[in-house]
């Protein structure tokens, strides 16, 4: 998952109370981003190169290791596509005690999130932490045989996909927010092996069920349609779908292109940024959004 804070250029169009929302929203942040650092300060740290540092708490020094091992490969796979050429530093935050990991990065209870990418840092839930998150779940989840070291590794593929993204966007002049589902997508994408050629997913039947990609598009219209558990897993696996097919039926380029076409540059403050996106999609995709999700979903739907 990534956080984002809208600015005043936003692509969103917001109502008087969603403005107070998000006023309130940004106070929780501020608190919350106080309560990380805290929390910081009090880890050991592991820097294997100079643009990388890993915060663990002391039992969790082999899983700080095994992250970082696993790193060059993930960045391998991720400059396939967005050949991303000297990366920022990031900092990787592993917690070893759920309420801080909620208190810290402003989550939920109902949110089932592992880990998220807030401002060049990843923050991620350890084994123990994944565990009870997991089991609080309110959906009928078969958790016998789920190995939570695997998830977290998947957590990082995320969550890495959406700090390679930042960086591709920077390194081409490009402001850093992009839509919600685009992004979300490409992260499941990743941290779900989407990339596997001999691999056929199986996506569930979303044809009655999916949030229209028009409203997954801002950080407040994402937020507003996904506050269940049950709503957040419809839109991060259409999200998912909408991606694969992408990639799928125009090759991985499409992505690229669409960005490079579709997000205004960072000094750019009078584009409206959700029509250049749309536009872009139209563009190299040869079709709406609204036309290529409709395809998607009857695709995979068990009732065509």
């Amino acid at each position: 998952m990534a956080q984002v804070l809208l600015n005043e250029n936003s692509q969103d169009r917001i109502t008087n109370s969603e403005k107070i929302e998000f006023i309130k929203d940004l106070a929780r942040k501020i608190s919350s981003n106080k309560a990380s650092a805290e929390y910081i300060n009090s880890l050991d740290s592991l820097s294997p190169n100079d643009r990388l540092t890993v915060y663990y708490f002391t039992e969790d020094k082999e899983l700080a290791e095994k992250l970082v091992k696993v790193i060059p490969e993930i960045e391998q796979r991720l400059n396939k596509m967005f050949d991303v050429k000297e990366p920022f530093p990031i900092e990787l935050i592993l917690y070893n005690d759920l309420d801080q990991f909620r208190k810290s990065n402003d989550i939920a209870e109902s949110q089932r999130l592992l880990g998220l990418y807030i401002n060049k840092s990843i923050h991620m839930a350890n084994t123990k932490v994944s565990e009870e998150i997991y089991q609080t779940s309110s959906l009928d989840l078969d958790l016998q045989d789920l190995n939570y070291e695997e998830e977290i590794i998947h957590t990082l593929e995320h969550e890495y996909t959406h700090y390679y993204i930042r960086g591709f966007l920077a390194e081409n002049n490009l402001k850093e927010d992009i839509p919600r589902w685009f992004d979300e997508g490409l992260a499941v994408y990743y941290g779900s092996e989407g990339y596997l050629t001999d691999v056929e997913f199986e996506f569930p039947d979303l044809k009655n069920s999916a949030i229209p990609l028009q409203d997954l598009m801002g950080y407040i219209e994402w937020e507003k349609n996904t506050e269940s558990e049950t709503a957040s897993d419809i839109a991060y696996n259409e999200s998912f779908m909408m991606v694969y097919e992408l990639i799928k039926t125009k090759g991985e380029k499409v992505i690229t292109d669409i960005l490079l076409k579709g997000i205004p540059k960072a000094q750019d403050l009078s584009t409206n940024e959700k029509t250049q996106f749309t536009e872009s999609f139209l563009e190299q995709v040869g079709m709406t959004m609204d036309d290529f999700q409709n395809q998607v979903l009857t695709k995979y739907s068990k009732s065509k």
